[in-house]
């Protein structure tokens, strides 16, 4: 009987524990939806550590990577500033530019030989220049300022000077921005402006100096120093200079500066822009005879284009009802003919 119970009651207990681990077996065993939610949870957890980590490797590669970067850009600017400055020492500076010429005139280079001027030549350290008979050369240096040479002329460019071989040489520089110090070196002296217009002329034996307004400085190799003031002139001589003497500004020997400038061009100037320029090419004074407001209404047209003084005022004032004489350094402007 006993055994009996015992069979019975372990029959009981085997169905109990049965049913403990089926039950348990429901609790610890997802279903399929649960499963899936639980991967998907778990790879997006995963994957955002691996951008959290990629972010920080990055990070940490551009902290090194900048600085390269930054070093890199220094050495190219340094390499860059010096090649630009390489270039600007190497390349030749130009001095001046042509304004205008007439006739035949020769530039040489260094190290080459004499070819026809153009327009458009570079003017440099070293140029040398040489007008021929009945040519003329004007050129603007590097401050606005103008040089004019005369025919059979010779020099050579300079940085901050011209060596005048010979020939005529004038300067101006009314119309400079600020005239830039030059010295005009010739065999027999040096000749320094001090805001300007002047000529020097070197012949074989001597060189002329005249000074039509302003002031220049002289000086030879005897170590004789002079000041010339407006309207004077001097000789400088291998021996001994001459003494300082008076000259006018409309004398002769300025002649030739009218017809070697840049064309001043007619075209809707007035009638008194003309007569201004004029009389400050030629060294006249100007009498207007109470026309001077009539003559800015008067406009112009035409060319003087390598005229003389003599000429171009005529074919100017033969264009309008003015009419013009010259007397005694005087330009006198009237209604009627004399």
């Amino acid at each position: 009987m006993d055994n009996a119970e015992n069979k019975k009651g372990g029959s009981k207990g085997s169905n109990h524990a049965d049913e403990l681990l089926t039950q348990l077996g429901n609790r610890t065993t997802p279903d399929a939806q649960k499963s899936a939610e639980s991967k998907a949870v778990v790879k997006a957890h995963w994957q955002q550590q691996i951008q959290k980590h990629k972010k920080a490797r990055q990070a940490q590669h551009k902290k090194y990577l900048w600085p390269m970067a930054a070093s890199f850009l220094l050495v190219a600017s340094l390499l860059l500033f010096r090649n630009q400055t390489e270039k600007t020492t190497i390349e030749p500076v130009f001095l001046a530019s042509i304004a205008a010429y007439q006739g035949e005139v020769s530039i040489q280079q260094i190290g080459g030989k004499f070819k026809e001027l153009r327009s458009d030549s570079p003017l440099k350290q070293g140029t040398q220049l040489q007008t021929d008979d009945d040519s003329f050369l004007s050129m603007k240096l590097l401050d606005n300022s103008e040089i004019r040479l005369a025919a059979n002329t010779t020099l050579i460019l300079r940085t901050g000077s011209i060596e005048l071989k010979q020939g005529q040489l004038y300067h101006d520089t009314d119309s400079a921005f600020k005239a830039m110090p030059l010295t005009i070196e010739t065999e027999y002296g040096k000749i320094k402006h001090i805001g300007t217009r002047y000529l020097v002329n070197a012949k074989a034996d001597q060189v002329d100096v005249a000074v039509r307004s302003g002031k220049v400085k002289v000086s030879n190799d005897h170590a004789v120093e002079e000041v010339l003031n407006s309207q004077q002139k001097i000789q400088l001589m291998d021996s001994e200079n001459s003494g300082i003497s008076p000259i006018a500004a409309n004398d002769p020997i300025w002649d030739w500066t009218f017809k070697a400038q840049a064309e001043f061009k007619l075209n809707q100037k007035s009638l008194h822009d003309f007569v201004e320029w004029y009389a400050h090419q030629t060294g006249i004074q100007v009498d207007w005879n109470q026309l001077e407001s009539q003559t800015k209404r008067v406009k112009l047209n035409g060319s003087i284009k390598n005229m003389n003084a003599e000429q171009a005022i005529k074919t100017v004032f033969l264009s309008t009802q003015y009419f013009y004489h010259i007397k005694n350094g005087v330009l006198q402007i009237t209604a009627q003919a004399n």
